[in-house]
């Protein structure tokens, strides 16, 4: 059997390499792209959502449908956003006790065109999953080319740009989210399927756009606080393993050398000490 000698594995020391940097960027990217779809894909999964419009925005009065079938109707839709039917066949019991279909063709060619933006941000959000999970492992763990501050790092440069993106969305819708869900579905849809008469469509009045207001801001406060809370994370960790050194490590300071002492008459110059010399006698 074989094994991969670790020892000699490559360590990234300074610069990375463009392959490295590519990668890391990737991962910049990815981090914030798997909060939103997860947040998106968590509320369209969640029939508590759906019935929340339906209490707080008064549809069953707009509808003329009991509150009962039209949380009927929630789970129906939950479950058609989750299977693979192509169309939504669904009536429900009017005030009148009729059976009548609940959305009209228009409505319900809408509604497949949902589940097809559904499906490819669920597919976003499983490849952004697999890639975050690939680049801490094989970098971090398996090559070990990077250290646990190289990935806090990257993670606050992934906030970063997180805050910088999402901050302008949310200033745009602000600002008017009319404008701003327009532009969306122009950009997100190739039909105009989506525009509704709030008169007469049962979608729009069981799900108002003060409704998707509150969804966008639920998403983007969600995404920003859980990127808020990791760039915290690692910049305490940045922080707490910075480099220091060890006061029981530094040198103690040395005394300085005893300068010599000089005698109080001066300093003595040889071969003029001894006695002076005695006279002769007569």
């Amino acid at each position: 059997m074989c094994i991969r000698d670790r020892s000699h594995a490559p360590r990234w020391g300074g610069r990375p390499g463009p392959l490295r940097f590519a990668a890391t960027l990737l991962f910049v990217v990815a981090l914030p792209v798997l909060t939103v779809t997860t947040g998106i894909r968590v509320l369209f999964s969640l029939p508590q959502v759906y019935d929340y419009s339906i209490e707080h925005f008064d549809a069953a009065s707009l509808t003329g449908i009991p509150e009962s079938e039209l949380k009927r109707a929630n789970r129906e839709l939950v479950r058609y956003f989750a299977d693979d039917r192509r169309l939504l066949q669904l009536e429900v019991t009017d005030a009148t006790g009729q059976q009548v279909p609940l959305f009209t063709p228009v409505e319900t060619a809408h509604l497949a065109d949902v589940k097809a933006l559904l499906r490819w941000v669920n597919a976003v959000q499983v490849a952004s999953l697999a890639y975050v999970l690939a680049y801490v492992v094989l970098v971090y763990v398996w090559a070990r080319e990077g250290s646990v501050r190289d990935l806090a790092g990257a993670v606050v440069w992934s906030a970063v740009a997180t805050y910088a993106l999402l901050g302008a969305a949310g200033a745009m819708a602000l600002a008017g989210f009319d404008a701003f869900w327009e532009r969306l579905h122009q950009a997100l849809f190739r039909n105009d399927l989506w525009r509704l008469d709030p008169a007469r469509h049962h979608l729009i009045q069981m799900f108002p756009e003060e409704f998707w207001f509150q969804m966008v801001a639920l998403v983007v406060g969600g995404t920003l606080a859980l990127m808020t809370v990791l760039a915290g994370l690692s910049l305490a960790y940045l922080w707490l393993a910075r480099p220091r050194r060890d006061w029981m490590e530094a040198p103690l300071p040395q005394e300085a050398p005893t300068p010599p002492q000089v005698p109080a008459g001066g300093p003595v110059r040889e071969g003029l000490e001894g006695s002076p010399s005695s006279g002769g006698s007569s």
